[in-house]
């Protein structure tokens, strides 16, 4: 630890006009800032795990933001403010500081401290550097927690979570932050954390590691029982029937909308801007015309558009989204971080808004491109920008409820035998999912993402629909289903099934029922129980293989 050690004084951001002070809302008592000169983020780096406020106080989720950083990255006070804690609680290096206002924000899993108890810090300064991770708290004096991104968002919409004594007296600050412990080390960090142990000896990052195997464990032994496959089959009964009272007859003629719409392609991983599987639906048919039709970039803004209109825009003197940043993208940079993406996609829809003020947009997204719309709607609605123009998400074979080729790609993560195997299993698939880039853990069914994602339903007044293809070996039609969404089943099988589903003639059909605001064709009960058994076998058959061939790591930490 460099506690005492002297505290590097960066630029101070830029602050309210002479004589004005920021603008500010309150929580209880608290001022709470919104000027975005008043706090900036601690680090320069992406959210892997946004802010996720449990249901209770013992409940899942994240009380703060989680930074993916190098190790050893200066860490930096948000502002002003006092040190009132720097120390281990729980196997993990922490710093708080309580600012002006009454608020507190703590910094945790640091790898070395820099200010002791009692220093006065400014915001810029450096109070610690990170290990690979770095957790960002906010707490007003009674012990809430709050969303520390919206500090400097500019927009204040908090979400109070249980915490702390209700108002009573400051609560003890390694209380609080064991919390934090808690969550990230899991079910065990959590149990030696509460008294089954010491964690004084054990790293955080040992800790979490070992539950990350025993999660990955306890997912292949549940879905390995009968009595799950068994379910599955009962809830396709239940839903079918729920279904029939609610659905389009097959026979029944739809036509395309009239009038002007938007659509946003948001393409799978291992797209590029060149080539990706969402640049081959069928947008005429669908009604949209060729300058309206935009394609998300990974690298943020959009795509190049496509000077014959086949794929996007009609020409450069056409096009309606001039002001919208172009760039290109490759396959890595499809799998970056999911959350980070999320964010992009957020900034397009808004200038996408922006340039088009009142045309409705239409965001339509195919495998992983799914669970970044899904992100990126929700971190709009979080920060109060989600355009109102933004009525239908559609996604294609997006896993909602995780890969199962990721989680076998996270349990064989240590033992190199293992992961040949699923090498070879990717590249006969043609999945292009390098292990090394982030995406690859955050589509694994046991991931945080993946948790989030299955207690996160669309934003108000976005109608969802979620398309699967029956036989689809890489997202198997199960994994799609979402919170809130309609759910669709096309008939393709085999091997492309994935790949070929956005230009099929069914899914097509079930996008533009979806954009004009009917529900899914009405399935036969026969369809739909082969829909399960098939979905169901090909996940079962993946999970064994993912089992067998990690059964050797998935208790060895690392």
């Amino acid at each position: 630890m460099l506690a005492g050690a002297s505290v590097a004084v960066a630029d101070r951001p830029a602050s309210a006009a002479p004589g004005e002070p920021p603008p500010r809302l309150t929580v209880g008592q608290v001022p709470v800032p919104t000027g975005a000169g008043v706090y900036r983020p601690p680090v320069d780096a992406p959210v892997i795990d946004p802010f996720r406020p449990p249901p209770h106080p013992y409940g899942p989720g994240n009380r703060g933001l989680t930074y993916a950083v190098a190790p050893l990255t200066p860490v930096r006070a948000v502002g002003d403010g006092e040190v009132v804690f720097a120390g281990n609680v729980g196997g993990a290096l922490h710093v708080t500081i309580r600012h002006g206002d009454g608020l507190r924000t703590s910094y945790s899993y640091l790898a070395a401290i820099a200010v002791s108890v009692g220093s006065k810090v400014t915001g810029g300064a450096i109070i610690g550097w990170s290990t690979e991770v770095l957790h960002l708290g906010l707490r007003t004096p009674d012990g809430t927690y709050l969303d520390p991104e919206l500090l400097w968002s500019g927009v204040w919409v908090p979400h109070l979570v249980p915490g702390g004594d209700d108002g009573a007296r400051p609560p003890p600050e390694p209380g609080l932050l064991l919390e934090v412990v808690r969550e990230r080390s899991g079910p065990v960090g959590s149990w030696l954390a509460t008294g089954g142990a010491s964690l004084s000896m054990v790293r955080s990052d040992t800790l979490a590691a070992l539950d990350r195997r025993l999660r990955i464990w306890m997912h292949y032994a549940a879905e390995l029982q009968a009595s799950v496959h068994v379910r599955r089959f009962v809830d396709g009964f239940e839903q079918w029937h729920r279904d029939r009272l609610d659905c389009t007859e097959p026979d029944d003629v739809v036509p395309a909308p009239t009038e002007r719409r938007i659509v946003v392609e948001v393409g799978g991983i291992g797209s590029t801007s060149e080539s990706a599987a969402i640049a081959r639906i069928d947008t005429s048919s669908l009604g949209y015309d060729a300058p309206d039709v935009v394609r998300f970039s990974y690298a943020g803004g959009r795509v190049p558009p496509d000077r014959t209109g086949s794929a996007g825009l009609g020409g450069e003197l056409d096009d309606p989204f001039g002001v919208v940043p172009v760039t290109r993208y490759d396959a890595v940079a499809s799998q970056g971080d999911v959350v980070e993406s999320g964010r992009r996609l957020a900034d397009l829809l808004h200038d996408v808004a922006r340039a088009s003020p009142g045309v409705p947009i239409d965001v339509i997204a195919h495998s992983q491109g799914g669970v970044v719309s899904r992100l990126g709607l929700a971190h709009a609605e979080r920060t109060g920008r989600l355009p109102p123009e933004v009525q239908t998400l559609v996604t294609l074979g997006s896993p909602h409820g995780g890969a199962d080729i990721a989680t076998a790609i996270e349990a064989t993560r240590a033992d190199p035998a293992g992961a040949v195997a699923i090498d070879r299993a990717r590249a006969h698939l043609g999945v292009e999912l390098d292990p090394s880039l982030p995406a690859a853990g955050q589509l694994s069914e046991v991931s945080p993402v993946v948790d989030q994602l299955a207690s996160l339903p669309a934003p108000d007044g976005i109608a969802f629909t979620s398309i699967a293809a029956r036989g689809d070996l890489v997202v198997p039609a199960g994994r799609t289903d979402a919170p809130g969404a309609r759910r669709s089943t096309v008939s393709l099988t085999g091997i492309s099934a994935h790949d070929r589903l956005p230009e099929s003639a069914e899914a097509t059909r079930e996008i533009l029922l979806a954009v004009v605001g009917r529900p899914p064709t009405c399935r036969a009960l026969h369809d739909v129980l082969v829909d399960v058994a098939l979905s169901d076998g090909i996940g079962l058959a993946e999970d064994t293989l993912g089992a067998h061939l990690a059964g050797a790591t998935l208790l060895a930490p690392g």
